[in-house]
């Protein structure tokens, strides 16, 4: 699902769209530490996406985007000192940016 554009989707995704939206209007401290759709729902998410990947649900981090989710992994680097990171014309573009994290993470 890309979270970050507007688009056709299901009605499903819709409808959860909407939940969240309103819910998150209404109380958003509860929304988001334990609100069902950010708290109980978020785990269930985690775990049955792990058993599809074979990962442990601890493993699993959902994002709010794939812009968000790139530049996590771009931190998470351990790049020796000189360690390039190659990309192609062919990535996601908005991913290109995170790979000034491999340079200094001093701010």
């Amino acid at each position: 699902m890309n979270t970050g554009t507007e688009g056709s989707m299901p009605r499903f995704v819709l409808s959860r769209m909407q939940r969240y939206f309103r819910e998150f209007a209404e109380n958003p401290w509860n929304a988001i530490t334990g609100g069902g759709v950010l708290g109980a729902d978020m785990t269930e998410t985690r775990t049955r996406m792990a058993d599809f990947v074979g990962a442990d649900p601890g493993e699993i981090l959902l994002t709010h985007s794939t812009t968000e989710g790139l530049f996590f992994a771009a931190n998470g680097l351990d790049l020796p000192e000189g360690g390039e990171v190659l990309s192609t014309l062919h990535e996601y573009r908005q991913g290109l940016p995170a790979g000034g994290f491999s340079g200094s993470r001093e701010m």
